[in-house]
């Protein structure tokens, strides 16, 4: 990148995105490019470039100069080089900054959204043996420099937490493991699910407490007794998150569910609706009737995504009036080993841009713990058979990894 004045011509070379096969990096570099020329002061730590400090000095120093005119010059990953694809890739943004003014206007936005995520039982002694930082670790570089990290928090986050043993069915984790969770840049948690409340509503207040301390976002259901109003909804740059839960303990009834998100749709018309649903049935690769049934009421209630947890597997894809339902998207961080499908999970990598939407379909696998991304002949057969169980119309784009669809208004 250059910034240039009639006496200087200040340079800095810095490469974008490390160590992910192209098609991830694509969904970091959009936003690096965003934050660059829109000079978004606050947003460079979290950019995944590999000096963010000496962009941000030269693009300050084009705007003291007034010369935050952009030239664009070229934008390319070093894969492009290549006959072959790599599993890690870097990417590159050349551009000059010229005399002039910048009016923002790329208002690209990029949302990672992820399974289920436990970190107590099997975990918490893996933590207790390796570092809190030890679910992350090999899937981090994905997680960071993304507007939005969404995942779906199955515990209670308490002080007091209790030691449960292998087969039990209640989950609770100590406040530090957020750190660990705010290193990795996830930023956005469902807490409408069956085991927020493990710890009755006690442990859900706290668990509350522990996230707003640590600064990580969360949504809970709208529909909950005595719930406060404000974490209803997430508001992002494009975007609004809700969430719901169907499985017991519960009390989300359809015509519930449909008003708040017509209420939602009515009160932002411009905006991306996001609706988290915990639903389903556990270990079942297919969707379920009511699940179909209810996708279909959402969808004409005014949502534009679904994204679904609970069955702990990944289960197909559905496209309601142009409109993605993504019905399970598996184990995020969980210890469940039992069955090959409970070690896979799908991360959804969403750009919003004016008038598209696009899903980069990332497949995972778990090893002692730490979920990472497959290889590609891993990922080709994890598409593959997922595609055999979504909607025909999707089949050529699952295999490939990539849903390009129309912004629907």
């Amino acid at each position: 990148m250059f910034a240039h004045t009639t006496n200087i011509l200040l340079v800095a070379s810095v490469d974008f995105s490390h160590y992910l096969p192209a098609e991830a990096a694509v969904l970091h570099d959009l936003k690096s490019i965003r934050v660059l020329l829109n000079f978004e002061e606050d947003i460079f730590e979290n950019i995944e470039v590999d000096s963010w400090q000496s962009l941000y000095a030269a693009r300050l120093f084009a705007k003291l100069r007034e010369s935050e005119k952009p030239i664009n010059i070229v934008y390319n990953n070093s894969v492009d080089f290549l006959p072959y694809d790599l599993d890690s890739t870097t990417s590159y943004f050349s551009v000059i900054f010229q005399k002039g003014s910048w009016e923002e206007n790329n208002q690209v936005e990029t949302i990672l959204l992820a399974g289920d995520m436990m970190l107590a039982r099997g975990l918490e002694k893996l933590m207790k043996e390796k570092s809190i930082y030890y679910p992350f670790q090999n899937i981090v570089q994905l997680l960071r420099g993304v507007d939005i990290v969404f995942a779906n928090l199955e515990g209670s986050v308490v002080e007091n937490s209790r030691n449960f043993i292998d087969n039990e069915w209640e989950f609770s984790f100590h406040p530090n493991v957020l750190e660990a969770v705010k290193w990795s840049r996830i930023n956005l948690f469902s807490l409408a699910n069956n085991h927020t409340t493990d710890l009755g509503k006690d442990g859900l207040e706290e668990t509350k407490s522990w996230l707003q301390e640590y600064q990580i976002h969360f949504i809970s259901s709208p529909l909950l007794p005595s719930s406060e109003t404000k974490y209803h909804l997430f508001y992002g740059k494009k975007t609004v998150f809700l969430a719901f839960n169907r499985v017991l303990p519960f009390i989300d009834f359809r015509e519930e569910i449909i008003k708040e998100v017509q209420k939602t749709r009515q009160s932002n018309p411009e905006k991306v609706i996001f609706v988290s649903m915990h639903w389903g049935n556990e270990y079942e690769l297919n969707s379920s009737s009511e699940q179909r049934e209810l996708a279909h009421q959402i969808i004409s209630a005014g949502a534009d995504i679904i994204v679904g947890h609970h069955p702990h597997v990944v289960q197909g894809i559905e496209l309601i009036q142009g409109k993605p339902v993504f019905y399970s998207l598996g184990n995020f961080i969980f210890d469940q080993q039992f069955l090959p499908e409970t070690r896979e999970g799908l991360l959804i990598g969403t750009v919003i841009e004016r008038d598209q939407l696009t899903f980069r379909l990332f497949p995972i696998k778990k090893i002692d713990g730490q979920p990472m991304l497959m290889n590609k002949k891993e990922a080709e057969i994890f598409l593959e058979n997922l595609a055999q169980r979504s909607s025909m119309r999707l089949w050529k784009s699952i295999k490939k990894g990539i849903i390009e669809l129309e912004l629907v208004r």
